[in-house]
């Protein structure tokens, strides 16, 4: 699985937002809060998507979020953002696979602090292999 981030991955509609909110399930993984919905929708990526004519949907789309009440300076809150973005980038391939089914996560970032990236790093993948692996069954 390539190791990029596209659009297509990230959580943007209103509508896919308040469905995850409303019914997905959440756990805490700290410095995370994780909202999760399964879909019964198979993901079909790249190639396979092209040769049958199946509109590509990724395995595991994400969004993140930093509350000011944790964090009141922009420039802090972008940072957190982007170290998530990028664990999320690198770790993402060891779990997500064509033909499971497709998963919308959010990340919702709890702690008062500012975390370094190796302890952000290891939250998501603890929160990729749980999520995958409620996905699998």
């Amino acid at each position: 699985m390539s190791c990029r981030f596209p659009k297509i991955e990230r959580i943007r509609l209103k509508r896919d937002i308040d469905a995850l909110f409303a019914r997905g399930g959440s756990f805490f993984s700290f410095p995370f809060k994780c909202v999760y919905l399964i879909d019964e929708a198979v993901a079909v990526a790249g190639d396979a998507a092209m040769a049958s004519g199946v509109t590509y949907l990724p395995p595991v789309s994400m969004l993140v979020s930093v509350s000011k009440r944790y964090s009141k300076s922009a420039v802090r809150r972008n940072l957190i953002k982007r170290r998530t973005r990028e664990a999320f980038r690198l770790n993402k391939g060891r779990f997500a696979y064509d033909g499971m089914r497709h998963v919308d996560m959010a990340f919702i970032y709890v702690s008062k602090k500012e975390e370094s990236y190796d302890t952000i790093a290891r939250s998501v993948e603890r929160i990729l292999s749980q999520v995958c692996a409620e996905a699998q069954k």
